[in-house]
Order: C-alpha cells, then structure tokens, then sequence
C-alpha cells in the first residue's frame, strides 16, 4: 500500500492514542523520545502501489536525521484503493499521494522517479535540507 514509511507517532501499545503519543507539538526529549538517525533506500522499484509512495515522519523535537533515497522508482495500481499511509492519529486515507516527508534534517531524493500520483510528488514540512538529484 505505502513502500516507505518512518513514522515516530507510531501507535502500536495500549497508550498509542494517548495524548502524548498522539501530539505534534514538541514534547521535551526523555527516554521515551525515538531518536531515528541515518537511513537509506536504494535501487527499489515499487510497483502497484496504492496508498503513497513515501510517508516519512519524525518528531518536531527529535527530526529524523538523514533519509537518502536513490535510484528508487514507484507506480500506482490502476485501480489504486485509499487508506492511511501511516498508523498515526489524525491521518487522512489518501490514495495515489506522492511523497509526504516531515520533520528530518536531511532528506536526499537522488533519481527518485514516481509515476501515477495524483497532485505533487513531493509535499514537505519542516525538512532542514531538501536535496534533489
């Protein structure tokens, strides 16, 4: 449905709706805080997609540090169905959506080919340094 996600609200415990999973505002850091650094996809085709292609999404007190993608290809199904793209509170169900990055410092999009999607391929928020090659 969704070839790529990194998601720092991550539902997935008895407290995953409460208000501290649920926020986007930033929260102090402790040892609850996820701390996601370095991460590259590479040489990836993904056919058949539905939902997005990407949906990347750190936390606005501890961005996602560096998310490279290089030589990655993504298509949509012909008949693409709708859902969230990622387990977080608040999430629209979307279909065919290109690539949604929010909250990393560096995000490096390198020969990042999407066909199919409806509307931008690329929608960010609060991305330190966008480099696309």
């Amino acid at each position: 449905m969704t070839p790529f996600v990194i998601n720092s609200f991550y539902y997935c415990d008895p407290d995953g709706h409460s208000p501290y999973v649920a926020s986007k505002e930033a929260l102090p850091v402790d040892d609850r805080t996820p701390d996601i650094r370095t991460l590259c996809f590479r040489n990836i085709t993904a056919d058949n997609c539905h939902v997005a292609a990407a949906y990347l999404y750190g936390l606005p007190e501890k961005k996602i540090s560096r998310v490279a993608m290089e030589h990655v290809r993504v298509t949509y199904a012909d008949s693409a169905a709708a859902g969230e793209p990622a387990m977080l509170d608040g999430i629209r169900p979307v279909s065919r959506m290109g690539i949604f990055a929010g909250n990393i410092e560096t995000l490096i999009l390198e020969d990042v080919v999407i066909e199919g999607q409806d509307g931008e391929k690329i929608i960010t928020e609060h991305i330190e340094h966008l480099v696309k090659k």
